[in-house]
C-alpha cells in the first residue's frame, strides 16, 4: 500500500509537469501541482524511513526510491518532448513554415545605412522617438536621449538594424558662441 501511494504520487506529479511543459505554457497550476506532487513523494517517503519503523522502507530505500523516481520522470519528459512534435495536436501547436529572405521576408528595413551622416528636420517632436525628414523621406527617427522640439534641424549619427538614432544641430548657439568671442576680443 506504501508504495503504491508513493508511485501514485510521482506518476501524478509527472503527468502534470509533462502536461505543463508541452500542453500549458508557462509555470502555472499544473506545473505547481506537478512539483508538489513530486515534492510529497520525496517528503512522504523519507518520513517512512526516518519516523516510521514498521514501514520496512529503509534510508537507502528511500534514496533509490527518490534517484528512480527522478530518472524516470526525466526520461518521461525527454521521451514527451521527442514524440510529442509528431503527435497531431504537437504538429498544430508547432510552426514548421519557414520565412526566408528568397521568398521576399525582409527582419528589418533595408537601405537605411544611406542616411547615415545626411541631415534633415525633425517632422515631430522627438521625445526620443519620433518622425525626421531626411532626403525628402519620411522615416521613423530616435534622438540621441535629448528632446528635440518640430522644425529643428537633425543629423543621423547611427544606423543600427531599423534604428535611426539623430542628434539635434546646433547653429544659433554655436554663432552666438563666436559673437561673444568676438566681442571679448575687441574689449
Amino acid at each position: 500500500m506504501v508504495w503504491f501511494v508513493l508511485f501514485t504520487l510521482v506518476i501524478i506529479g509527472i503527468i502534470f509537469l509533462f502536461l505543463e511543459i508541452t500542453v500549458i505554457p508557462g509555470f502555472g497550476i499544473a506545473g505547481m501541482l506537478g512539483g508538489l506532487s513530486l515534492l510529497g513523494a520525496f517528503s512522504y517517503s523519507f518520513y517512512l524511513a526516518i519516523f516510521v519503523a514498521e514501514s520496512g522502507i529503509s534510508l537507502g530505500m528511500a534514496m533509490a526510491f527518490i534517484t528512480i523516481s527522478l530518472a524516470g520522470g526525466i526520461a518521461a519528459v525527454i521521451a514527451g518532448l521527442r514524440i510529442f512534435p509528431n503527435t497531431k495536436l504537437g504538429k498544430a501547436m508547432i510552426l514548421s513554415n519557414e520565412q526566408r529572405e528568397e521568398d521576399g521576408f525582409v527582419g528589418t528595413e533595408q537601405g537605411l545605412e544611406l542616411y547615415l551622416g545626411e541631415i534633415g528636420v525633425a517632422e515631430t517632436d522627438l521625445r526620443p522617438t519620433g518622425y525626421g525628414r531626411i532626403k525628402g523621406e519620411k522615416i521613423d527617427v530616435k534622438s540621441d536621449g535629448e528632446y528635440i522640439t518640430k522644425g529643428e534641424k537633425i543629423k543621423v549619427i547611427k544606423v543600427e538594424a531599423n534604428t535611426v538614432t539623430v542628434e539635434k544641430i546646433v547653429e544659433k548657439a554655436e554663432t552666438e558662441v563666436t559673437k561673444e568671442a568676438e566681442v571679448k576680443k575687441t574689449d
